[in-house]
């Protein structure tokens, strides 16, 4: 029954179900109710005559007891008596004298409030008690006259008649048993008979529901074929004025979305041949684009290379002729070549900053990790930009808590804190530069804080651009080309770290680096427009081997979820993976042959194969069995999985957090974090 209800919330039962299973219950109900109040009151009906037949059968016994009493003749009473107990429901039955002695008796014995109806003044036959198995009945016997409507008779039963005299009492009772068993029979034929008839009814009306819900089914067919991408449905019904009207109504519908159908499917094929050839423009576009852009870097690198080789050697030179004019006491002509050299080295250093730049820009920088005493390098920086500081009279105050040693890059963390610290005290005439260094377990934090003429917001936007400096204003008040912020953030960009300002205008900046430890051997950013950009990573990883003591993670996403792609490589790269990415069976195993990942998190729902084939072509390969596989899927079918080698299962959406957890967690159990060897 409750599976009943609940098919019927759902809507898993039909109209013509519903319809059905309400005349059920009210037909069956009504029958019930028909039969057991019939039942009932036949057998109240029952009752009250067999209690009235009681009463007349004790009268008629103490008319034929009458003799026996006076004489005192048991013999005589015997015959009365197994007349009465011929009776139907009769069994049991007594006569007895005034002193309550029995003459004869049959069956069992009064019950114990016989003797208190039997003294008491009855004048009349009675039903003196009910028990649960009989009824019980008394009656007096008295001889005399009897003057009841003028009549003069021998034998009377009223005691109130003058003349009369009570000579005893006479007992009977009346089973209950036959009694129910005629009330059930009544009950179970009432019932059924109502039964019967009820399925007589039901049958009847569900043929009658039949034929008047069948234009529903009708029209609820069409719409089921319609709803399966066939628009040329029409509905043809002949059925009451009601369904015949809900059919044109779905037929007008169904007109109307054919149209639209044919109308956005020209508009579609408009569109992809819109897209198509935007699409080649595009290509072009960035073909173009990426053709340029790395031939400006190869052209920058290598004007910067053939500009930096001489101008060595005129500053080498002339460093030499000043040192003999020294020698010689030609002060004035020696300083004059100082100047030279300064300006000298001014142009070395924005050489070399182009040419970073355009390193960088083509990809070319890597990392070169090695243990750096963060304390000992800010020392140094301190010192390199002390004459600066000396010239604008500028006082700098360092703010260092604790040493910290850290596996980085220190040539290129050391021109990040110069470079902030040389920015820092160019803008600031007699003020303050502060450095600030917090270490940490987990992030190296370095602030350069000034009170210098500070930037606007709209400043701000750009600061960290290549060859732009603040206004025109500042740019005629103060050197400087605007390289030195641009290549600090791809500096610390490549150590997986941020640079961020603070600032407001007449009140100072505040630039903070913060780089994540440890800090990853990551590739630079390739611009060679080759499509595998995996494969383009993993060429440069190995050309730059020899500088790697801790590469990253490998991470290989077979998925066909453009957005899951998307933020997971993100946020995989972000936190120093190295991320590898599979949109079908066939190119993920390719791909994971080539790379060797150190895990594998795979979509069960895969365009051109199935989660189950994929795991077993995955662990019966000899090289690709080791690796541990993470399935990461919207389907909640966790049991897939198993007895594949399987470490985790994660349901889409999965929470950051998660992921990276099971990500850590198995390369710890593969025992491959930060040791991976990619062959």
């Amino acid at each position: 029954m409750n599976q009943l209800m609940s098919k019927l919330k759902r809507g898993l039962v039909s109209f013509r179900g519903r319809l059905l299973c309400l005349v059920i219950v009210g037909v069956v109900a009504l029958a019930l109710l028909t039969s057991i109040t019939t039942a009932l009151v036949i057998s109240r009906g029952a009752e009250v005559e067999i209690k009235a037949e009681g009463k007349h059968v004790i009268g008629n016994l103490a008319s034929q007891s009458m003799l026996a009493l006076l004489y005192g003749s048991p013999e005589n009473a015997v015959k009365p008596l197994q007349a009465i107990m011929g009776f139907p429901y009769v069994d049991r039955g007594g006569i007895f004298d005034l002193s309550g002695k029995a003459l004869v008796e049959a069956g069992q014995s009064p019950p114990s409030s016989w003797s208190k109806y039997r003294l008491s003044s009855l004048d009349e036959p009675a039903m003196f008690q009910e028990t649960t198995d009989a009824w019980h009945f008394i009656a007096p016997v008295v001889v005399g006259e009897r003057s009841s409507k003028g009549q003069t008779e021998a034998v009377s039963l009223h005691l109130e008649d003058s003349g009369s005299e009570l000579i005893g009492h006479v007992y009977v009772g009346i089973n209950k048993f036959n009694m129910r068993k005629m009330q059930a029979n009544i009950f179970f034929y009432t019932i059924g008979i109502g039964l019967s008839f009820a399925l007589i009814l039901v049958l009847l009306l569900n043929a009658a529901l039949k034929r008047l819900t069948q234009p529903i089914y009708q029209l609820s067919n069409f719409m089921q074929k319609a709803g399966k991408d066939s628009l040329h449905v029409r509905a043809d019904i002949d059925g009451p004025k009601e369904i015949s009207h809900m059919a044109d109504v779905f037929n007008r519908l169904m007109v109307g979305l054919s149209e639209q159908d044919k109308k956005l499917r020209e508009h579609q094929s408009l569109l992809q041949t819109e897209v198509a050839i935007r699409t080649q423009e595009l290509v072009l576009a960035r073909d173009a684009a990426v053709t340029a852009s790395r031939h400006k870097s190869e052209f920058l690198a290598n004007m910067s290379h053939e500009l930096r080789t001489p101008l060595q050697a005129i500053i080498g030179f002339a460093d030499v002729v000043k040192e003999e004019l020294e020698v010689v006491g030609m002060d004035q002509q020696s300083e004059e070549l100082e100047r030279v050299i300064q300006n000298g080295q001014r142009l070395l250093g924005l050489i070399n900053g182009i040419l970073d730049l355009a390193k960088i820009e083509a990809g070319g920088i890597g990392l070169r990790l090695q243990e750096v005493h963060i304390q000992s390098l800010i020392e140094e920086a301190c010192d390199t930009i002390s004459p600066i500081m000396r010239e604008n009279r500028n006082r700098l105050e360092k703010k260092i808590d604790s040493d910290q040693v850290v596996l980085i890059d220190r040539d290129k963390l050391f021109q990040v804190v110069l470079n902030l610290l040389s920015n820092a005290a160019k803008f600031t005439k007699e003020g303050r530069v502060t450095l600030s260094f917090n270490p940490g377990p987990k992030l190296l934090s370095i602030e350069v804080e000034d009170t210098g003429i500070g930037l606007t917001a709209e400043e701000k936007k750009y600061i960290f651009d290549a060859f732009r400096q603040v206004d025109g204003s500042a740019t005629r008040s103060f050197e400087g080309t605007g390289l030195g912020l641009a290549i600090s953030k791809r500096f610390c960009e490549l150590m997986g770290g941020t640079i961020e300002v603070d600032s407001r205008i007449g009140m100072g900046s505040t630039f903070t680096l913060k780089i994540p430890l440890p800090v990853s051997q990551i590739p630079g950013q390739q611009r060679t427009g080759v499509e595998n950009e995996a494969l383009a990573r993993m060429n440069e990883l190995n050309s730059n081997s020899s500088e790697t003591k801790e590469p990253p993670k490998r991470v290989l996403l077979i998925d066909d979820d453009q957005e899951f792609i998307s933020s997971q490589v993100k946020l995989l790269r972000d936190s120093g993976y190295l991320v590898f990415v599979a949109q079908s069976g066939e190119e993920a195993l390719g791909l994971a042959r080539s790379v060797d990942p150190n895990v594998i998190t795979l979509d069960i729902m895969l365009p051109d194969i199935d989660g189950g084939n994929m795991l077993r072509r995955l662990k019966s390969d000899p090289k690709l069995g080791h690796i541990p596989v993470i399935i990461v899927s919207d389907a909640e079918v966790p049991d897939q999985g198993a007895g594949f080698g399987v470490e985790d299962y994660l349901t889409k959406p999965v929470a950051q957090r998660e992921f990276f957890s099971a990500l850590e967690k198995v390369c710890k159990l593969a025992g491959q974090v930060n040791q991976g060897d990619l062959s």
